[in-house]
């Protein structure tokens, strides 16, 4: 029996022997989990929306500028550097603003100048005798202070706005400024071919004639 009794106690011992053995880790493993935890502790914590700006981010790139020309009726005539989505009143601001003779209506101040483009401001006198060089016209706006459209500078897809006035009417009135001048008041539209008073009273509200 005692022979029996000591042979279980060396059996039991041998298992919790290899058991223990199993269970511990190898040097190596705690020497990678040594170095891995180092590493971890090591690496910058990097916050929602900290963006470095060695990739780009958070930087301001500097704003190009653009060169335009504006001549005409301003102060001092020149090529201009100004930002880019320079609005066409900063460009006369830049030229020293308008000269006392220059028709400021008919130009479309809010007009966003373009790289390398030349802007003319017509004169009164150059306005009233609507001899504009194309370079001008390309300026002028067609609508008044009030958002009343210019007949004598309107477009055909501008025209085509108006109540009644579609593309037959609207390439009527262009072919009659071509033909005849520009109307000397808003009732003269009524000499253009297919507009007579009911078509006029549709639009007599939304023009004039400049």
């Amino acid at each position: 029996m005692k022979i029996k009794y000591m042979i279980m106690v060396i059996t039991v011992l041998v298992q919790t022997f290899f058991l223990s053995a199993c269970a511990a880790p190898s040097p190596q493993t705690v020497l990678q989990d040594a170095v891995s935890g180092q590493a971890a502790q090591e690496q910058p914590v990097v916050e929602a929306g900290d963006y470095s700006d060695e990739i780009g981010e958070n930087v301001t790139m500097p704003q190009e500028d653009i060169y335009v020309h504006i001549c005409g009726a301003v102060q001092s005539p020149g090529v201009y550097a100004l930002p880019a989505g320079s609005r066409l009143y900063e460009a006369v601001e830049a030229a020293g603003g308008f000269l006392p003779d220059a028709c400021q209506d008919y130009c479309n101040l809010a007009l966003t100048v373009s790289d390398g483009m030349q802007y003319q401001i017509p004169t009164e006198d150059e306005a009233l005798s609507g001899n504009l060089p194309e370079a001008m016209q390309e300026n002028l706006s067609s609508y008044d202070n009030q958002g009343l459209l210019n007949i004598n500078l309107a477009t055909a897809a501008e025209l085509m706005t108006l109540p009644g006035i579609g593309q037959t009417r609207a390439d009527a009135i262009i072919t009659y400024r071509e033909q005849h001048g520009a109307f000397a008041c808003k009732e003269d539209i009524m000499q253009v071919t297919g507009i007579k008073d009911a078509v006029y009273e549709k639009i007599e509200s939304y023009i004039i004639a400049q």
